[in-house]
């Protein structure tokens, strides 16, 4: 039976050549050319390199996690608009945040699901919120006080300067990207030349 009648049978969405002909079902372990196997866990997805197999029936619903990246990388991708499985995103931490996924996703039935810390908003009716992101709200009251000081009160400047650069300070760093590094190291002297 041809896979793309088997993709059929069973509903599914088929990714690659339907033309392949599957002659049977086996696990992973026993896979041979022409069989198709199930793959639940996304721990098994490792066993499947270098695997016979020619098919792999998947669940909608296999996780996989995705790794950030830093504003800098995101914006050197020449091409947004490729479309796959997405395995990076950037979020871009603005008054309302931006998370973007790439490559973009290949279809509308995939999930992002993720944890967040959300603030309570004030119990007024939010005209008098001024419109910069909340780890920022120290840093103004702290320069406040310190610009009225330099008016009313002389003696206090020095400490309050110090108390505005330090909340400054402290949300320009939680702004910086939190993302993993990756190194690769250049062999220029080991060139093949006679």
């Amino acid at each position: 039976m041809k896979l793309e009648k088997v993709a059929e049978l069973v509903g599914g969405k088929l990714t690659g050549d339907g033309s392949v002909e599957i002659s049977g079902i086996s696990n992973i372990e026993q896979a041979q050319e022409g069989h198709i196997t199930f793959l639940s866990k996304k721990k098994f997805l490792n066993a499947l390199k270098g695997s016979p197999i020619s098919a792999v029936l998947v669940k909608e619903a296999i996780d996989i996690s995705i790794s950030q990246i830093s504003r800098d990388t995101y914006l050197t991708i020449p091409t947004k608009s490729t479309t796959g499985r997405p395995i990076q995103f950037y979020f871009d931490r603005q008054i309302t945040p931006v998370l973007k996924l790439w490559p973009s996703p290949e279809n509308s039935t995939d999930q992002f699901i993720y944890d967040r810390m959300v603030r309570l908003d004030d119990a007024d009716v939010s005209i008098d919120t001024i419109d910069i992101p909340f780890r920022f709200y120290p840093c103004l009251a702290a320069g406040l006080a310190y610009y009225l000081a330099l008016k009313r009160a002389p003696q206090r400047v020095q400490i309050l300067k110090a108390l505005y650069e330090e909340e400054f300070e402290r949300a320009a760093l939680e702004d910086r990207d939190k993302t993993s590094t990756f190194v690769v190291p250049s062999y220029p002297y080991l060139s093949a030349t006679g």
